[in-house]
């Protein structure tokens, strides 16, 4: 065995993956006059929070997360302290059907589908409880639109999915008001913004353009390999707290974007197996102007023009539409989760069938769409080498492994993101903000026991 490379960087902690988990635990431990350094291979912050600002757009394009869902204390603690300007957006919802845009209410409603599961029974996947117990006249209407939810919201395959986690992350958006959506007026970005504007100057580091290689590490010592512009730096503290995207966890060694632990987290094996990661593609046309709401189109006089806030159309290649109301500007998102992203992204063609998608929702020929479009922007979470995915799901039988995923190994190695929580709210933000928060609070208290704080100083 060659010699250890001396570190380039020292801390108390390394913190890997500069997304909000990441970033609320540095502040956490830098208040509390911890050193540390965290490393990103993105040249941004934010993770799959990823907001573009260019001259040309007139409303802020949001590739990643969009919405703040709800009322959650961790997201609006970070909007009352650094005032941020919020819109919430009307619960405008119409579904297409049979040529017709129709008002859907909320959509779906759940309520016949949740009372019926029950947690105490065996866990089944979605699909396999809608077949068995949603087949009477109450609940057989509104099966097509649970899975297009399911499949939608939550990226998951309905034939993966665990009703019981289903059930459970409900519950615990009906707490927080989840079905109340609102929108950062200036970009969901300002969130890791502040956050990295709160962690303490001198005793914080921010490293962009790092891509990290290998983890070595033993209880009390952790040393990072990473390539930075082309070059080997190397870092060294007693802890470390993993923020990686599940779907990088996933990756096998070799690929892009992969991560080997030395040893292997053998502990982790399980959950980072069986969790899975959804797939979204999302696909934001700027517009010349905010042509729907014109009486000109066969649509306008059904939805009333401005009072269009989403559109659902089960059947088409991208199911889901929403505009920017209250604001209004000249855009519309498009947006496929589950198994409709994977068939989207296949195309390699996704602004085409987007075009047609829309055009077949509004009634227009798709010509007159295209002679609107100024810009179109896709992403491909799945395609990400540093995401390998939207956001995680629970798979049926596994409502524990988050915890599982969460648990800290020796007092040396921490985890955090949105699939770690175990509230119910995975795959959110405020679930990001949550776990980064929780993981800092291990970290201090693991430094405080007597045996950890010599294992530190030796």
């Amino acid at each position: 065995m060659g010699a250890v490379p001396s570190p380039d960087h020292s801390a108390d902690v390394l913190v890997l993956g500069a997304g909000v988990s990441g970033l609320a635990a540095a502040v956490q431990l830098t208040r509390a006059g911890l050193t540390v350094a965290v490393l990103e291979a993105r040249d941004r912050i934010g993770g799959r929070i990823h907001t573009l600002h260019q001259p040309h757009l007139t409303w802020p394009v949001e590739l990643g997360a969009e919405f703040i869902h709800g009322l959650p204390r961790e997201t609006w603690d970070i909007i009352h302290a650094a005032n941020l300007a919020v819109h919430e957006m009307p619960p405008n919802h119409w579904l297409f059907e049979n040529g017709r845009l129709l008002p859907a209410g909320d959509f779906p409603e759940l309520d016949p589908l949740l009372e019926r599961i029950d947690l105490r029974d065996h866990d089944q996947s979605v699909s396999r409880f809608l077949h068995a117990n949603c087949r009477d006249p109450e609940c057989a209407p509104i099966r097509p639109l649970a899975v297009s939810y399911v499949e939608g919201f939550d990226a998951a395959p309905v034939e993966k999915m665990s009703s019981h986690a289903l059930k459970i992350s409900e519950e615990a958006a009906a707490r927080i008001h989840g079905d109340r959506l609102f929108r950062l007026a200036h970009g969901y970005s300002q969130i890791p913004d502040w956050l990295r504007s709160s962690i303490h100057p001198s005793r914080g580091s921010l490293h962009l353009n790092t891509v990290v290689n290998r983890v070595d590490w033993s209880e009390g010592s952790v040393r990072i390999a990473a390539r930075q512009f082309g070059k080997a730096v190397h870092f060294q503290a007693p802890q470390a707290l993993i923020t990686l995207p599940l779907g990088v966890l996933q990756t096998q060694i070799g690929w892009r974007g992969a991560v080997a632990f030395n040893p292997p987290l053998a502990a982790k094996e399980i959950p980072i197996r069986e969790l899975q990661m959804g797939h979204v593609l999302k696909i934001t046309f700027q517009f010349r102007e905010r042509f729907w709401a014109h009486q000109s189109v066969p649509t306008a006089s059904e939805i009333h023009g401005a009072a269009l806030s989403f559109i659902h159309s089960p059947d088409d290649w991208v199911p889901t539409w929403w505009s920017t109301l209250p604001v209004a500007a000249p855009v519309l998102v498009g947006w496929a989760g589950g198994p409709q992203a994977t068939v989207l992204a296949h195309t390699r063609q996704p602004v085409e069938w987007a075009i047609d998608s829309l055009a077949h929702v509004l009634g227009l020929p798709r010509a007159t769409i295209c002679r609107q479009i100024v810009a179109a922007h896709v992403h491909d979470w799945q395609a990400d080498p540093w995401s390998r995915g939207a956001y995680s799901y629970i798979p049926t039988g596994g409502l524990d492994l988050p915890r599982q995923l969460a648990e800290p190994i020796d007092d040396t190695l921490f985890f955090a993101g949105e699939a770690t929580d175990t509230s119910g709210a995975t795959g959110t933000v405020h679930a990001a903000l949550a776990t980064g928060h929780r993981a800092a609070a291990e970290i201090l208290t693991a430094r405080r026991r007597p045996t950890r704080q010599r294992a530190l100083t030796t």
